[in-house]
């Protein structure tokens, strides 16, 4: 994927599939990963520690919002809801563009 911003955070993965049954399971500091931004997803942006999204930088709102907030995004991430599973614990450094696997050192 492409960083927007030179944040890094650490968290839960919080996959967001079906936006009705899935956002409903979001807890604050979790690291959303989405297919695409939604009105019901910019409601709880504010609320995560990163953001990655299937969209391209281009078309993200998340990118806007999440730059605005600093809060690290990575946009571009192909496949990322089929990839990524919810509740495991990463790292996403927007300033190299990846995600690895557990907490920030």
């Amino acid at each position: 994927g492409e960083g927007i911003n030179n944040e890094i955070a650490s968290g839960n993965l919080a996959v967001i599939d079906d936006i009705h049954e899935d956002l409903k399971l979001f807890s604050a500091g979790e690291i959303l990963v989405i297919k695409h931004t939604t009105d019901e997803i910019l409601q709880v942006i504010k609320h995560a520690a990163a953001i990655i999204t299937e969209e391209d930088k281009d078309d993200s709102k998340a990118a806007i919002v999440g730059k605005a907030l600093d809060i690290p995004v990575l946009t571009g991430v192909q496949n990322a809801t089929e990839i990524l599973k919810s509740g495991i614990v990463v790292t996403v450094n927007s300033k190299k563009g990846i995600v690895f696997n557990g907490l920030k050192e």
